[in-house]
C-alpha cells in the first residue's frame, strides 16, 4: 500500500506550485448518462460512480473546450467546466502529491489518483492560502527569536516548525487575542490537509 506519508512532503513545495506554469495538456474524461446525453470532466471525482465503468479518457489542451459530439447533444458550460474542477494550480499540485506519493516506486491506483485530484479540485486553493498564513507565521517566530537573542528557539522554529506554537504564547509581547488569531492561522493547514487523508482513507 502507497505511504501516505509521503503525500506531506508536498506542503514544503506549495508555495512553489504558484509560480509554475500551466501544463500544456490535461486530461478530459467522457461518459454517456441513462438519456444518452454526453459528459465531460476533467475531474474522475465528479463522475457518477454507476457511469465510471463506461469512461473514456482523453486528453486535450487546458484552454480547449471539448470537442462537440456529432451524435448527441453537447455538454452545457456548466457539465463541461463545472465548478470543483482542477484548474492550472490544482492539476500542478495533484502531479505534485502523485509523484511524491509513488517516489518510493509503489504505483498508486488508479482510485487513490483519482482521491488526490477530487482533493486538490475542491481545497487545491485553500491549501495554498492556508500553507501561505501559517509559513509567514512560523517565519515571523524565526526572525522574532533572532531578533530577541533566543538564537537556539530560532534554529528549532525554522527546523520543525511547530515549535512556533508554544513559541508565541511564551515569548511573544502581545494580547492573548492577537496570539490566538496567530495560533489558529499557524494550525490552518491542518483541517485542509486532514481532508486530503480523509479522502485517501476512503478509497482503502
Amino acid at each position: 500500500m502507497v505511504s501516505r506519508s509521503r503525500v506531506v512532503v508536498a506542503v514544503s513545495f506549495f508555495l512553489l506550485l504558484v509560480f509554475a506554469g500551466e501544463k500544456a495538456a490535461a486530461q478530459a474524461f467522457k461518459y454517456v448518462d441513462e438519456n444518452g446525453r454526453v459528459h465531460f470532466t476533467d475531474n474522475y471525482a465528479r463522475v457518477p460512480p454507476k457511469f465510471r465503468d463506461q469512461v473514456e479518457e482523453r486528453k486535450m489542451s487546458v484552454r480547449e473546450s471539448p470537442a462537440r459530439e456529432s451524435s448527441s447533444p453537447s455538454p452545457s458550460r456548466r457539465e463541461a467546466s463545472g465548478p470543483g474542477e482542477l484548474d492550472g494550480l490544482g492539476r500542478l499540485l495533484a502531479d505534485a502529491l502523485i509523484f511524491l506519493a509513488e517516489e518510493d516506486g509503489e504505483p498508486m491506483t488508479l482510485t487513490e489518483k483519482r482521491a488526490i485530484e477530487g482533493w486538490a479540485a475542491d481545497w487545491g486553493w485553500a491549501g495554498l492560502w492556508a500553507s501561505t498564513i501559517s509559513s509567514l507565521i512560523i517565519m515571523g517566530m524565526v526572525v522574532h527569536a533572532f531578533i530577541t537573542d533566543r538564537k537556539l528557539w530560532g534554529v528549532v522554529n525554522f527546523v520543525f516548525g511547530f515549535t512556533a506554537i508554544p513559541y508565541m504564547f511564551m515569548y511573544v509581547e502581545k494580547p492573548l487575542a492577537v496570539r490566538f488569531g496567530m495560533f489558529l492561522g499557524a494550525c490552518s493547514p491542518v483541517p485542509v490537509f486532514f481532508a486530503l487523508f480523509s479522502r485517501l482513507v476512503a478509497t482503502v
